[in-house]
Order: C-alpha cells, then structure tokens, then sequence
C-alpha cells in the first residue's frame, strides 16, 4: 500500500489529466486525490483486519466498526467541505479529510480487536514482523488477482467517463450519481460474497463440499433476492432517486433511464459476486479475475460502440445487460468445474 500510496501521489495530475476536465475541476480533483490516496494505506489496513476476523466467523465487529467510521464520516465531511460543527470549510479536501479520519479511525479500532483477541485469534501473541516467505508466497498467489481484479474494474469504470464526456456536464453528472446509487445496491452482493468466501472456505477445509454447494445457493438466492429488491425500487422511482442529488432536468432525465437499466442488471450482478466469492473460497482467485476483468472491459468497448447509435447514458449501462448473464455463466460453470475436481 506505501508505493501504491506514493505513486499515486507522485501521477495524480497525469490521471486526472487523461479525463479531459475543465481547469477547475481538475484543480479541485487534484487537491481532493492528492488526500485521498493518503488514505489507502489505513484503508488496506482496515479491509485486512476486517477480512480476518471475518474469515475467523466474527463479521459483527467489522461491521460495528465500519458502521462508527461511516458516522464518523458523514459527520466530517459535512463539517469539513462547509465549515460546520465548529470546522474549517475545506469544499472538496474536507470531504477527503474526512474519509481519511474516519478510515484511520477504524484500523486503529479493528487492529486493536485483533491486538486483544476475536475468536480464536489473538496478534499480541503472535506477532512477528519478519518476513515468512513461505506464507508470503500463498498470499501473494492468492491476494495478487484479487487486488489485480479490483483495480482493472476501478479502471475500466473510470473509463466510462472520458467515453462518455462528449455528452456534457450534466450526463457526466448523472453517469456518477447512477455509480453512486449502484454502489449503494452492491452492497447486499457484496456481503453475501464475502459470506460465500468465509463459509466456502470453512467447508473446503473441513471437506464439506455438500456443505459448500449448500452455502454458495442460500447466498446466491439471498443476494438476489435483496439486490433483486433495489432493482425494483430503482425501475419504479428513478425519478426521485435521482431528485436526491438535486439534479437538473436534463441530468434527472439522463440518470433516471440510467438507473432502470441498472435495475435489471441487479440479478446477473447478484451471480456475480457470489460465484465469484464461492471461487475465492475454494482458493481459485484467478477465474473471477479473468472472468470479471474481461466482461467489465468488454462492457467499456461495446459502451463506446454503442455510443456512435445511440448517444445516451442508458446506451452504455445497456451493455451490461449483455455482459452480465455472460459472466455469471462463465462463473458459475468454473465453480461446478472445481467442486468436481
């Protein structure tokens, strides 16, 4: 995270460079970024911390935590970006300033948990900060596509805005407010992926597969069941949705055909994130970074296809609805393959 931090930093003008924005804009993405990645060391800190005790079965105490850093967030970044609660109004580096205190925060809070001792695990007995290459080599085998995974689809979705910059301010502005909105949706996949992951894993290791099969069905069933439910809320008000960002009427209009058809992705990602979790569990993290980073660029080249016919923002969230069934079939084929192996 330190050189991944550091070179951040050192390139921030060249990344925001490449997006095409207007002086000002740029000059406030620089200074908010040039905070932000600052905040990833403390931010892989905390998401190690709490994928251990979670993998341990103690997934309440991440949550309480990042429930409190969450708070701790809002609270920030509205005092910081205007000056309230007895803050400096900092407009857009507060709310950078902010997300790093409120991340730094639970680190500090969940290293500590694992400092006391959480089921079964305990780090003040155990820590030793020379390098035990052998294990270093299993978790780079394992933690090197996942992280790889994450940051080619960060990419690929951030190259979704220079395509689509011809459009205006306004659809720009809508194209990141439907982000925002479907990352709030994500999260229901999200957990039951990391549920798949822990409880898979626990099966696979106990030679449970029964077990495993059983765990990867109630979580995809739950998963869509729960982002199936978004998905309806968002074909039904995309309107008012979209209203909560104060959209103009051209941005409301764009956004809101945005959001429905991100209503009906809601099921495949569902697959997605599951199937995905369930071949993590099982020690396979190179399949869903092949599977995932291939469908998500695929997304980004028929989005710029697209595009040329039809010059709308629902034209490039369209195209996930052919990449997902796509992906959760590739997906869910690799994890029978490998519960039969």
């Amino acid at each position: 995270s330190l050189p991944v931090a550091g070179l951040g930093f050192v390139f921030t003008e060249t990344i925001v460079g490449w997006f095409g924005l207007a002086p000002d804009a740029a000059e406030i993405a620089v200074e908010y970024l040039h905070i932000t990645v600052a905040t990833i060391v403390v931010l892989t800190v905390m998401l190690l911390a709490g994928s251990v005790l979670r993998g341990a079965g103690n997934s309440r105490t991440p949550l309480l935590v990042n429930v409190l850093a969450n708070i701790v967030n809002l609270v920030l970044t509205y005092g910081l970006i205007y000056g309230h609660v007895g803050l400096p109004a900092l407009g857009a580096a507060g709310s950078a300033w902010g997300t790093f205190a409120s991340r730094l925060l639970g680190a500090v809070l969940l290293v500590w948990v694992l400092w006391q001792g959480s089921s079964n695990l305990k780090l003040s007995d155990s820590l030793n900060w020379w390098p035990n290459l052998r294990m270093a080599k299993k978790v780079l085998w394992l933690g090197i596509p996942a992280a790889l995974e994450e940051v080619i689809i960060i990419v690929a979705f951030a190259a979704l805005t220079p395509i689509i910059a011809f459009l205006g301010t306004e659809v720009i502005a809508a194209h990141r407010a439907v982000i925002a909105i479907l990352s709030l949706s994500f999260l229901p996949g999200i957990g039951f992926g990391l549920a798949a992951t822990a409880l898979v894993g626990q099966s696979i290791g106990a030679g449970n597969l029964a077990r495993a099969r059983a765990v990867t069905t109630e979580s995809l069933r739950l998963a869509v069941i729960w982002m199936g439910a978004f998905g309806l809320l968002f074909l039904l008000l995309p309107g008012p949705i979209m209203q909560i960002f104060n959209a103009s009427p051209a941005m409301k209009e764009a956004g809101s055909l945005g959001i429905q058809v991100v209503a009906l992705v809601q099921p495949f990602w569902a697959g997605t994130f599951v199937y995905g979790g369930a071949l993590r569990g099982t020690g396979d993290t190179r399949t869903p970074l092949i599977v995932s980073s291939s469908m998500m660029w695929l997304v980004v080249v028929l989005a710029w296809l697209a595009l040329h016919v039809l010059p709308s923002l629902a034209a490039v969230w369209g195209m996930f609805l052919i990449a997902g069934p796509i992906e959760v079939w590739l997906l869910r084929r690799a994890w029978l393959r490998r519960l039969s192996n």
